[in-house]
């Protein structure tokens, strides 16, 4: 992501995000085109030990020894959407993120993995997969 500040007649000044056109987050992903990518591994359904009839979904983007996220910048995007969510934390040092919200665990981790918990089904998780990469 890159920080662009734009500075007015007063004092304050406002910080607004943009993303560069190399990212992800500028054009998304579909996660139908994740599972036809060769991937081994992208996409991992399993049930949910704590709750009957639930799944966990984890989907893994991480490249080797590269941070996918800047996890100071998510800790700010999530912060100011922290109304839409409940129980969020946010650690820089940890490179993680946890939340609640639609009755959904998630983590998101610095690496470029992501975990959805209490999901009801696969096509459930991905929908809520789908809204998090348009967050």
């Amino acid at each position: 992501m890159e920080k662009w500040k734009m500075t007015g007649p007063e004092e304050s000044s406002i910080v607004a995000f943009g993303t560069a056109e190399s990212c992800v987050l500028s054009e998304g992903f579909e996660v139908e085109s994740l599972e036809n990518s060769g991937e081994e591994g992208a996409i991992e359904v399993s049930p949910c030990a704590s709750e009957r009839g639930k799944v966990m979904v984890e989907l893994d983007l991480s490249e080797k020894n590269k941070p996918f996220l800047d996890m100071e910048t998510l800790c700010l995007l999530l912060d100011s959407y922290k109304s839409h969510f409940a129980d969020l934390k946010c650690s820089t040092n940890l490179g993680v993120a946890r939340f609640m919200w639609k009755a959904r665990r998630i983590y998101v981790y610095e690496k470029g993995k992501f975990k959805i918990r209490f999901a009801h089904s696969r096509e459930d998780a991905e929908r809520v997969m789908d809204s998090l990469s348009r967050l």
